[in-house]
């Protein structure tokens, strides 16, 4: 079966100022990609890292949200405890065995990631490619210090170009 493997990055502005061990527990309640990946946050070196440096299969800027992960513990593979997303530690995100979604919509999204962004805003952006070269895809998501956020979506097949298409989404607080 064909699927699409890209690369997820995140970016912050020039005045951007955002407490990244938050973030990336925001960022942990939602699901970016098919596969499992996570943020990381070291303190040592002050970095928010992605697993796999970004890589997955069918990134999205468009997530479900992570109602609670199922981590098994490798000392007894019969043990199996739910932990809601904000508290799995990184050995908890190493020994996945399963989650529970619930649909995620803009709002959501910038409710749970915009209180770590002190100032500024993030940029989430992902890039695939079908790995039969019949499309790409690039789409971004953009959230503010105030809540607001916008999502992008451009799709380009090569093979059918009518099927090419543009989406934009905003969200603005009341």
């Amino acid at each position: 079966m064909s699927k699409s493997i890209g690369q997820f990055n995140v970016i912050t502005s020039e005045e951007a100022l955002v407490d990244k061990a938050l973030l990336a527990k925001a960022l942990n309640c939602f699901s970016w990609a098919t596969t499992d990946m996570f943020f990381t946050f070291s303190n040592q070196n002050n970095v928010l890292k992605l697993t796999d440096d970004g890589w997955c299969d069918e990134p999205t800027v468009f997530p479900e949200r992570i109602i609670s992960l199922e981590i098994y513990d490798p000392k007894e593979i019969n043990q199996i405890k739910e932990v809601p997303p904000e508290e799995a530690t990184p050995i908890d995100l190493e020994n996945i065995e399963d989650h529970t979604y619930a649909s995620a919509d803009l709002e959501d999204i910038c409710k749970k990631i915009s209180p770590a962004i002190k100032s500024g805003y993030i940029l989430l952006s992902c890039t695939a490619n079908h790995t039969s070269s019949m499309y790409i895809y690039q789409q971004t998501l953009k959230i503010h210090k105030d809540g607001s956020g916008s999502q992008n979506y451009t799709f380009i097949h090569f093979r059918d170009p009518e099927r090419t298409t543009h989406k934009f989404f905003e969200y603005k607080p009341q």
